[in-house]
């Protein structure tokens, strides 16, 4: 039975070596291939073939994850800008790429969902932009969760991944 294909570029988001976009633009530029061959826009994939990025081995995609994050003021919703004194990414400091749902300002503090689930952020996304969810804890109980006794449960169709809290309070259960 063969596996299921998917494009090229949800590939290597899901194997935590980019995001979408950013495969996009290593694929335009040539910097991607698969079993040898220059890999081109559109490209279907089902995780079999020997990926190369920018002159390293691609390993497969990376188990889910989702951490409740509590953001302290002072550090930055970033990945990339260069001027930002403290990155959210390398407050984590996590093995995975992660990324989050959502913002807070470099002078707020709050819960970030981070997860390397591209597609339950996007599905968080479309929460926030419908108007369903105008802060995290609404979209969280909208969801099954608890949240005046922690996270307890999910019951939605994300599937379950633990989750823990870095910095702050621990909060046990699945999500």
């Amino acid at each position: 039975m063969e596996e299921k294909k998917e494009r090229l570029n949800k590939y290597l988001a899901a194997c935590g070596v980019c995001s979408r976009r950013e495969a996009d633009r290593l694929i335009e530029a040539g910097k991607v291939t698969v079993d040898g061959e220059t890999a081109t826009m559109g490209m279907q994939v089902n995780g079999q073939e020997k990926i190369i990025v920018n002159k390293k081995p691609v390993f497969g995609k990376n188990e889910k994850v989702v951490l409740a994050y509590y953001k302290p003021i002072g550090v930055t919703c970033t990945e990339k800008d260069r001027h930002a004194e403290r990155k959210i990414c390398d407050e984590l400091n996590y093995p995975v790429r992660l990324t989050y749902a959502g913002r807070l300002d470099k002078d707020s503090e709050g819960l970030l969902i981070m997860t390397n689930d591209g597609d339950l952020i996007e599905r968080m996304m479309r929460l926030e932009q419908a108007g369903a969810a105008d802060d995290g804890e609404l979209w969280l109980q909208s969801q099954g969760i608890e949240t005046e006794q922690g996270i307890e449960h999910y019951a939605g169709g994300f599937g379950a991944w633990p989750v823990s809290c870095i910095g702050g309070r621990r909060i046990e259960g699945a999500l």
